[in-house]
């Protein structure tokens, strides 16, 4: 068992690499995780890991002192850079303090990870490896039967894919499993590049009512299978004995590789007849259509992780995955790039995430989440930033008890967001900017009206006459009763 320590000051990549080593349990184990390097230096050096996962920009210590702080105390600890395209120079600088590796921390894929790992990590002796690992030699060595490989198809080929994404393999496995008699000894595993394999035992290649009942099997799961990841679903299917084994796993892969884009139903096998390559649609997505397309493509994800009566814990684990691509993408797309991934990348959001236990609050969440997204980008496509948008509410709704925590929620931002940009925007914090709305208004009344002080506070938002007087004289240095008497006085 191999330990890892985790230090990234992006939530979404804590989760999503979190998610990614629950799928191998078996191997590794998260000691912890850390938003700062100090906090990860203290802790390695108390209780060094295998594995040290780091990113390089980050607040206080960043990953370039902590690779430099403990590398030379720790030479046998491999080091990973959780990189970005515009890190370039940072990781061959950090090759230099010793890192071992890099990978793109917003684009990991599960298979290229997890072989990144164990090409860098020793082989522990006392490790005994799982027993899916033994299983596929085994079985093609010493078995006879037939050995089917999945293979699933994107439906369009573009530079931004419409559903770029697909459920993860441990789901899949695991509807596999629900629907294999294992009683015959039949068993899903991965193969030697991590691809699904499914192997039927079968004496002879002869037995022509053995054979049907086996295409018949493959039929019926590939089918389940296309229903859940909702694309055309290719299973090819080959024949082994304890002779043919170890070739036949090369001709059912090679067969599989063909690039046939037909959405017809069928299991390919070495002896098809090549079908005619069909000219694939050609799409050009905008932002709004992408968000779209994830909204259903995560909707269906949802209702399937429900009927099938797969974990949540499993289906988060898979959603993280989907919302780490849908991030990337918008990141690509939109001309506010910030104001985008903050709906989705804050910490409260992702708690929330953690503490979701059930189908159906995971779906609402989801659902809010996207469409949060989209109001968004609708607003910053229509040239109206979301800070304008928010002044101009303030102004029409000063009377109300406004909140920055409300009407982040009313904008589809976090408040943190709007704190920033608000200041960075208009030069005032939130509440400054609110009560000098009300102030202004305040002294309209004074000037027009002769309600009481009581009366003005409550027109202006502000419960507590008391209050009012407080801010009132901050920002004119003069009383109420005295802005009044002035105004009487010059008229």
């Amino acid at each position: 068992m191999y330990n890892v320590v985790i230090v990234d000051d992006e939530h979404l990549v804590l989760y999503g690499v979190c998610a990614l080593f629950k799928n191998r349990e078996n191997q590794f184990c998260v000691q912890n995780t850390f938003r700062d390097g100090r906090q990860a230096l203290e802790f390695c050096q108390q209780n060094p890991p295998d594995l040290l996962l780091t990113d390089l920009r980050m607040p206080g210590m960043d990953g370039l002192s902590l690779i430099e702080s403990l590398k030379p105390g720790f030479p046998d600890m491999k080091i990973v850079v959780l990189s970005c395209h515009e890190d370039y120079d940072l990781v061959h600088r950090a090759y230099k303090l010793g890192a071992d590796e890099y990978l793109l921390k917003h684009n990991l894929e599960e298979n290229y990870f997890f072989q990144t790992l164990d090409d860098l990590l020793p082989v522990k002796a006392h490790m005994p490896p799982p027993a899916t690992e033994k299983l596929y030699p085994g079985i093609l060595s010493e078995g006879s039967g037939y050995l089917g490989i999945i293979g699933f198809k994107q439906k369009y080929d573009t530079g931004l894919e419409v559903i770029p994404w697909s459920p993860d393999q441990t789901i899949i496995r695991q509807i596999l499993q629900n629907n294999l008699d294992h009683s015959a000894g039949e068993h899903c595993f991965p193969g030697p590049l991590n691809e699904i394999l499914i192997y039927f035992p079968s004496e002879s290649r002869e037995e022509e009512h053995k054979k049907k009942e086996i295409r018949r099997k493959a039929e019926r799961l590939r089918l389940l299978l296309s229903n859940y990841v909702n694309r055309p679903v290719f299973l090819s299917l080959e024949h082994f004995d304890r002779a043919s084994g170890p070739s036949v796993y090369r001709q059912a892969l090679n067969t599989l590789e063909l690039k046939f884009y037909s959405n017809q139903s069928c299991i390919l096998t070495g002896n098809n007849e090549k079908r005619k390559k069909r000219e694939k649609p050609r799409l050009s997505l905008g932002g709004e259509d992408c968000l779209f397309c994830w909204e259903q493509s995560i909707a269906a994800c949802l209702d399937h992780g429900k009927s099938w009566m797969i974990p949540p814990r499993i289906v988060k684990s898979d959603l993280s995955f989907a919302l780490s691509h849908l991030f990337y993408e918008l990141e690509e797309l939109s001309e506010n790039r910030e104001a985008l991934l903050q709906v989705l990348q804050s910490g409260e959001v992702y708690d929330a995430l953690s503490r979701i236990d059930d189908h159906e609050t995971l779906r609402i969440w989801v659902e809010q989440k996207l469409k949060e997204c989209f109001n968004l980008m609708k607003t910053l496509r229509e040239g109206q930033t979301v800070i304008e948008s928010v002044r101009e509410y303030i102004k029409k709704n000063y009377a109300l008890p406004l909140t920055l925590s409300e009407s982040s929620t009313l904008f589809h931002v976090t408040p943190s967001y709007l704190s920033t940009r608000f200041k960075q925007e208009t030069g005032i914090g939130f509440i400054e900017y609110l009560n000098r709305i009300r102030v202004s208004q305040a002294c309209t009344l004074l000037a027009t009206t002769d309600l009481t002080v009581k009366e003005i506070s409550y027109r202006t938002g502000y419960e507590n006459p008391n209050y009012l007087s407080r801010v009132f004289k901050k920002q004119m240095n003069i009383t109420l009763s005295e802005y009044r008497k002035n105004i009487i006085d010059k008229s």
